[in-house]
């Protein structure tokens, strides 16, 4: 018989007696439920097996502290007791650790239980710090000028964890009064969230801008969380006041600015106006960075938005984005890049971006060697743009034997500019109207070299630089670039 022609198979299966092909039939449909028991059983053994490898953790156990509650520490944990040992879960948790204002160093130890196999303690030894701090301070800017300040923080207010602030600034470009509290456990997921209230005066923008009467007080609600130990998430409602002044020394361009915007009245010949604001702001932040003060590998990265919503009398939105990458050469240098861009502009019957909100180049944090880059307005002072463009170039190495942990030295190369692309005009000295809006061949370089200093009372930084491209103003004195060479800055606590 041929048993590839198509009866066959039938020839066959018919010639079984029918209670044996009943038993084949019964034993067909028992054998998947017997391979399934097959393979649960199998991974029973399976889990078992690794069960008796996994160690346990029983407890975890806090030692050193003395002013935080044990609370504050454990909604900080990754690694829970009674759970297995996850090492990736013990590094996580001394990260978020040592985050906490009252935390300076978190140590993780593994403690074997006596007579327990595979059942371990967490040690966690916590090197806490002052958190309380007052005084008075000052500082120094190029660009900014002198201040003074004084301050109270709390930043584990009753051993809570919570945050309270009051700090008072005065300069010669105005005063600022700010009190703020601060939740980082408002709710369950880790959410924080901050209340504040600033009170501010400004006389000017910066030390080389024309005079400004305004007035700001301002309450603020934020919500941050952190996504992971290295980036974090802050979303924020602000309901602002604001009054603003034209006085003889006021340029033009501010003038019209409060003539034409909020509720403005004349009085002797000089507008003045007033308006509130509702501002949307979110801000994101990425820090990999390897040291808060002199990093050297790593990626640091912000952005910040931020709108007016509708119900404004005064309508705008912002955008800035910093970052700076630093990676190590050789096995003393230090490379770093920065860059910084800004963007502005009003909304709905808004003329420009309010001229406090302007970004100003020049200087330390953008390019050094100049002061005052950018639009001049109708006296020949900086008036800012709502649009900044910057980036250094740095490569430092730390001084030798006992200065290497206090200070950095080394060669940069900056370039950057403000422009002004919204409907403010700008005039030469003979009246003919001056574009400042963006144009890759204005932008202004610089190098030079610099040192950064970290001192007892705050970080100072030094650097002198050699302006690369400046500019004459055609001619024109009050749209010639001012250079400064040799700039400053520092902080003072005391």
């Amino acid at each position: 018989m041929d048993y590839r022609e198509p009866d066959a198979y039938f020839i066959i299966e018919s010639s079984v007696p029918e209670c044996t092909g009943r038993r084949i039939r019964r034993l067909r449909s028992v054998l998947p439920v017997l391979l399934l028991l097959f393979l649960q059983l199998s991974a029973s053994v399976c889990d078992a097996q690794q069960s008796a490898d996994r160690i346990y953790v029983r407890r975890i156990e806090f030692r050193g502290v003395t002013r935080t509650n044990d609370e504050v520490l454990r909604r900080e944990l990754r690694q829970l007791e009674g759970t297995f040992l996850n090492p990736a879960a013990l590094e996580e948790s001394r990260i978020y650790l040592e985050r906490l204002p009252s935390v300076e160093r978190a140590a993780v130890a593994i403690a074997p239980v006596p007579d327990s196999e595979n059942v371990v303690d967490v040690i966690v030894t916590i090197t806490e710090e002052p958190t309380r701090r007052y005084g008075v301070g000052g500082g120094y800017a190029s660009s900014l000028g002198a201040s003074a300040n004084g301050y109270f923080d709390n930043d584990n207010l009753f051993g809570s964890g919570q945050q309270v602030s009051i700090a008072m600034d005065v300069s010669e470009l105005g005063s600022i009064a700010e009190a703020s509290h601060t939740n980082p456990f408002a709710f369950d997921a880790g959410v924080s969230r901050t209340i504040g209230l600033v009170s501010r005066h400004i006389d000017k923008l910066t030390t080389d801008t024309s005079s400004v009467d305004a007035e700001l007080v301002e309450g603020r609600l934020e919500y941050g969380y952190a996504l992971t130990p290295q980036q974090s998430v802050r979303l924020g409602l602000a309901l602002r006041s604001t009054a603003l002044d034209a006085g003889p020394d006021t340029s033009a361009q501010l003038t019209s600015w409060i003539a034409a915007n909020g509720e403005p009245v004349v009085t002797n010949g000089a507008p003045s106006t007033e308006f509130t604001e509702l501002d949307l702001t979110f801000r994101w932040r990425g820090d990999t960075s390897n040291h808060l003060s002199f990093p050297d590998e790593g990626l640091e990265q912000s952005l910040d938005v931020r709108a007016a919503l509708p119900a404004s009398e005064v309508e705008y939105f912002t955008l800035r984005y910093d970052a700076t990458r630093y990676w190590t050469v050789g096995s003393q240098w230090t490379a770093s890049v920065h860059g910084l861009t800004a963007f502005g502009d009003s909304l709905g019957d808004t003329t420009a971006l309010p001229p406090y909100l302007n970004w100003f180049a020049g200087g330390p944090s953008t390019v050094r060697g100049y002061r005052g880059l950018g639009p001049k307005d109708s006296l020949g002072n900086p008036y800012g743009g709502n649009l900044l463009v910057a980036g250094q170039l740095e490569l430092k190495t730390a001084w030798p034997r006992r200065w290497a942990s206090w200070m950095r030295s080394g060669f940069f190369l900056d370039a950057g500019n403000a422009y002004s692309t919204d409907d403010t005009a700008f005039f030469d000295a003979g009246g003919g109207v001056v574009d400042h809006g963006f144009d890759a061949s204005e932008l202004r370089a610089s190098a030079g070299i610099a040192a950064d200093l970290l001192l007892p009372f705050g970080t100072v930084r030094l650097s002198y630089a050699v302006p690369l491209n400046p500019s004459d103003g055609n001619g024109d004195a009050t749209l010639r670039d001012r250079e400064e060479r040799f700039q400053v800055s520092f902080g003072v606590e005391f």
